[in-house]
């Protein structure tokens, strides 16, 4: 779990892959933004005051994302 640096979001690692943004104000979690393979647990987690969300996972891989404006990912 990590804090934004400048927003009321928490980014929660899942152990079945998921990364999942939950509004620390009103707890409610919003839907998954993206997954790693369910196969391998997500590893911690990172995010910028720029709004880059990096993740890695036990198999090695890592994922970048930029969050969008719209509380959307994209690649």
């Amino acid at each position: 779990m990590i804090c934004h640096p400048m927003l009321s979001v928490v980014f929660v690692s899942k152990y079945n892959g998921s990364i999942v943004a939950r509004t620390s104000k009103t707890r409610k979690e919003d839907p998954i933004l993206y997954w790693h393979s369910k196969s391998a647990f997500v590893t911690p987690t990172g995010v910028s005051s720029r709004d880059i969300l990096a993740s890695g996972n036990v198999n090695g891989n890592v994922q970048v994302w930029q969050l969008g404006k719209a509380a959307t990912m994209t690649p």
